[in-house]
């Protein structure tokens, strides 16, 4: 009768065990829901008799994942693996906790024990087969065949049974992802901190060493959390791995609580507050290395979990206390760290098992670490700005006072040649006033002299033709004058526009010889052009270049030429310029006249060889047309008086050439 109950029983654990149906698995699947777990009641206890432990439960609906806290409890989980696909089925059984001492596997088939294997941190990481945070089980089904597993685990770190099934190919794939998410960390970890090293080495601020030591041991305290710094840093050693994973979490609070008291200032403000900070960090560290080379791992994780709390919420206090004092330092720090603050306590809340949360372990310090670190990196340059410049205020106030008295020596200086120029201008207008008063006296007293005319009732018709004539000559080239003065005057204030084109010269010359053909034949001159290419061109504007440059220098040359003289024109093409000269065989000036002869202000105007009149305004707006086509312009000339063979005047006009693609017919 005994021996029935006992069959009866096992009967019925078999059959309300949960099962995994590993069927077309084609993704990675959670199965910790289909998982019973058992506290182990002693210690040493065997398989067989686990399997007859009837106080099996499930996890809460509202669960992910078994979350026993910190505890030196081990426990038991078990689950029927199936293949009700009409195919083989290989696939990976995975626990995803990657903190976790000792996990004992055993598949049965039926009472038998068909496989088992020991595994955790407690063995060398390269055992596990390939590289992996978690610990991982091949198996392999044959179509509507079943296995029981059962699992046993036990760690000093907080308990976490997270099942999870793989396709072979997925957890290699997923292997994949976490190695180069676990590289892409580190390469940037790394960089920052390389980067504040450099920073150090060229500052020699020591903000910067902190800094680099504390991001150090975040950077492989976050990595261990991951479970990534086993299988990188030291595979072979679980003792090392045993340390670390102690000494480097609890390290990194503590660097941290001293870092912000160092960051902040926060001895020049609060002295109590700073040697709280110091005594908590401390307290911390020697707890670390009591549990990493002492013992009562108990405490010391949930010592290392609580710290994990308390550090990151007093430096919130600390950072918002320094943001409502309007510290921008604060303000800034206050950004930098507030997600890994908030990632921090999130993780040590779920390792000890009072919230949970959906995603992988670690994954929240990781990034939380990344922009506290970039964010800081540039909380430091900010704040090595403000030292500078508060470095530099320091120097300024010192020169200060030469600075005010050299530039009350400058602003002096500037009164006197504001006031220089003003004399120089006032002293301009006033000569172009007495030039144009002496130019328009002349035309004004010929139209008085001759309007006398109306008293002399008797003058023959013949002869008042002759003064109205005169008369009109003399308005005319009143006009003239006034005229140029307005030209001149809209050039340099801008009212004129002059809009620069490419500009033919085989056009230009073609129009000017049109417009002083006349005074040509009068004189019986020949104008000699030399060097003209139909294909030059210059950059300029059509109608002043013809009206108001080329006439104004070739009627001025026509002017002061004998009869049956020469004008020469030569052209001379370059690269990126053309120089245009005109040459003539006249009367020449002297040294005086040439110095003037640009200076609107100063009187230039003589009569021609045959009594031409001329304005004294016609050169000066000549020059100012060349400077807005961007060109020069400049004259040389011998008088009659020093040599009789070589005299007369060149003017060399020179202006920007402009490049034409040449097309084909």
């Amino acid at each position: 009768m005994q021996w029935f109950l006992v069959i009866l029983l096992n009967f019925a654990v078999d059959v309300l065990a949960s099962t995994v149906d590993v069927g077309n698995l084609e993704k990675k699947i959670s199965v910790s829901k289909e998982f019973e777990v058992i506290a182990e009641p002693q210690p040493g206890i065997r398989l067989d008799a686990v399997q007859r432990l009837s106080d099996w439960q499930r996890l809460p609906s509202d669960s992910r994942s078994f979350k026993f806290g910190i505890t030196d409890q081990a426990y038991w989980t078990r689950a029927t693996i199936r293949n009700a696909a009409p195919s083989g089925q290989s696939f990976y059984l995975v626990s995803e906790d990657p903190r976790t001492d000792v996990i004992d596997f055993y598949v049965l088939d039926g009472k038998r024990l068909v496989f088992e294997r020991h595994t955790g941190d407690h063995t060398p990481f390269a055992s596990r087969g390939f590289f992996y945070r978690g610990f991982a089980f091949p198996m392999t089904l044959a179509p509507g065949e079943s296995r029981d597993v059962y699992l046993r685990f036990q760690s000093s770190a907080p308990v976490e049974i997270d099942m999870q099934v793989y396709p072979r190919w997925g957890l290699e794939a997923e292997a994949a992802r976490t190695g180069h998410a676990g590289t892409l960390y580190f390469g940037a970890m790394a960089s920052i901190i390389l980067f504040n090293f450099l920073l150090f080495v060229s500052s020699r601020e020591r903000i910067y060493l902190s800094y680099c030591l504390f991001q150090l041991v975040t950077a492989g305290a976050i990595s261990i959390s991951f479970g990534s710094a086993y299988g990188l840093l030291w595979p072979e050693s679980p003792e090392l791995n045993s340390v670390m994973s102690i000494l480097l979490p609890i390290l990194a609070p503590s660097l941290a609580l001293i870092f912000t008291a160092s960051y902040l200032g926060v001895r020049s403000r609060n002295r109590t507050l700073w040697w709280g900070m110091y005594i908590i960090a401390a307290l911390q560290i020697v707890v670390g290395f009591f549990g990493a080379f002492g013992g009562g791992y108990l405490f010391v994780m949930r010592t290392l979990y609580n710290a994990l709390i308390l550090a990151p919420i007093l430096i919130l206090i600390v950072a918002l206390f320094g943001a409502f004092k309007r510290d921008r330092s604060a303000r800034l720090f206050l950004i930098a760290w507030v997600p890994l603050i908030l990632s921090a306590v999130l993780f040590s809340l779920v390792r000890l098992g009072y919230v949970f949360s959906s995603w992988p372990q670690g994954v929240e310090l990781a990034f939380g670490s990344i922009w506290e670190a970039v964010f800081l990196s540039v909380c430091l340059g900010d704040k090595f700005n403000q030292i500078k410049k508060q470095e530099i205020n320091y120097l300024r106030r010192i020169r200060n006072e030469e600075l005010a008295a050299r530039e009350a020596e400058l602003m002096a200086e500037a009164r006197r040649r504001e006031k220089l120029i003003h004399e120089r201008e006032a002293a301009a207008n006033r000569n172009l006033v007495r030039v144009i008063c002496h130019d328009l006296a002349n035309p004004l007293n010929i139209m008085l002299n001759y309007s006398t005319i109306y008293e002399q009732a008797d003058m023959p018709w013949d002869e008042a033709q002759r003064y109205l004539k005169r008369m009109h000559s003399a308005a005319v080239h009143q006009q003239e004058i006034i005229e140029h003065v307005r030209e001149f005057e809209s050039i340099n204030s801008g009212k004129i526009q002059v809009k620069l084109a490419p500009v033919s010269l085989q056009g230009v010359l073609t129009q000017l010889q049109d417009l002083l053909q006349k005074r040509l034949e009068e004189k019986n001159i020949r104008l000699d052009i030399r060097g003209l290419e139909s294909h030059l061109h210059v950059i300029a504007e059509q109608r002043s270049l013809v009206y108001n440059v080329l006439a104004n220098l070739l009627s001025n040359a026509i002017k002061f030429s004998p009869d049956h003289s020469t004008v020469e024109l030569q052209i001379t093409a370059r690269t990126d310029e053309i120089q245009l000269e005109i040459i003539d065989h006249g009367i020449g000036m002297d040294a005086d006249l040439l110095s003037k002869i640009f200076d609107i202000s100063s009187p230039t105007t003589r009569p021609g060889l045959k009594g031409e009149k001329g304005t004294g305004f016609g050169l000066p707006i000549v020059k100012s047309y060349v400077e807005r086509y961007q060109g020069s312009l400049r004259v040389e000339s011998t008088p009659l008086e020093e040599s009789t063979d070589l005299h007369g005047t060149r003017f060399i006009l020179i202006l920007k050439r402009a490049h034409l693609e040449v097309r084909a017919a």
